[in-house]
This record gives C-alpha cells, structure tokens and sequence, in this order.
C-alpha cells in the first residue's frame, strides 16, 4: 500500500495494492450463489480494510481508475496439485477483469475514498494483464491507481411529467421527421 499525492499539477492520485479476487468472484456460470456471496463478502471487506489504512479524504471530481493485474501463483494456492485450478480468479480480458474488480470498488465505496460506483462519478483507464513469469515475477495483486479528473461531478437532469425531452433536430413537435 502507498499514498501518492502531487499538489503542484493539481493531480491526486491513490495507488493501491489489492489481494487478487476470490475465484469465485468471476462472471462465469458454475459458481454457486452462496459461494460467490460469501467470497465476495469477505474480498469486499478485506479492500474496505485496506483502503481505511490510507486515511485519505474522500474525491471530489469523477475518479479515473486504471487496473494492472499481476497474475502471478503464490505459495499452496492451487486447489488441487497438478491441476491448473487457482484459488484466486486471473482474467483474461478486461471484461471480465473489471466485472471481478466489483466487490473492491464496493469496498473503495465503503471506506469513503470514492462517493459511488456510478459512472458518473468514475470511468475505467488503462488496463494491463500480467501473466507470464517474466511479466509478473512472482507477484500476485491488483494495482489499483486512482486518480482524480478535473471533470466535476454534476448534479442529474431529471425531466418531469410536464417537461417533454428535447427533440433531435430534423423532427416536428410531434415527433415525426420532415
């Protein structure tokens, strides 16, 4: 875990380093419910806890998050050995590695450094995906970098019943094209 933060160029960044998932946290079919709920429980809690060792204030802009998974095999993690079945979930494209990233952004939400998991207040960045030994070496976690944008968080539109939504141009008022 570290904290980076530069004042002089407005940037705020947060790195944080996070255990990689459960394996039953993927988006796979096979998983069964309680299982995945319980897993992804506890990786939600465990990712509050760390990002409460930070003591940093809340973001105020939307949040930029970039991902880079080392996918590396630490001690006695295979399920079975001989068999290539990992306790901890390795994705293969950035799909299925931001779905799997869910119960961590709740758990980021949880602590207070983000104010929700909306898009409206984060958007995905880069993403890399380091599964060879020559990449990884060795190491196995989830670098999380978040960094705040200068896009502010502005408030949601909401159209009432009396309101009708604007209409692209190249139509009549009642909806029909010229």
């Amino acid at each position: 875990m570290e904290l980076l933060q530069e004042v002089a160029g407005e940037v705020n960044e947060v790195v944080i380093e996070i255990p990689l998932p459960p394996y039953y946290c993927r988006s796979q079919q096979g998983v069964h419910p309680v299982a995945r709920r319980a897993a992804t429980s506890k990786y939600r809690a465990e990712v509050k806890t760390i990002c409460l060792l930070l003591y940093k204030p809340q973001f105020q802009n939307k949040v930029q998050i970039d991902h880079f998974w080392y996918c590396g095999e630490s001690e006695g993690e295979r399920l079975k050995p001989g068999v290539k079945s990992h306790k901890k979930y390795r994705p293969m494209d950035e799909g299925n590695a931001i779905q799997a990233l869910k119960p961590a952004i709740d758990g980021i939400v949880d602590s207070g450094l983000l104010i929700d998991d909306k898009a409206k207040y984060l958007m995905w960045g880069s993403f890399a995906r380091y599964g060879t030994q020559r990449e990884h070496q060795g190491k196995s976690c989830i670098v999380l970098v978040l960094t705040e944008t200068d896009q502010k968080i502005l408030p949601t539109q909401r159209i009432t019943r009396d309101k009708k939504p604007p209409q692209p141009s190249g139509f009549t008022s009642q909806g029909e094209l010229f």
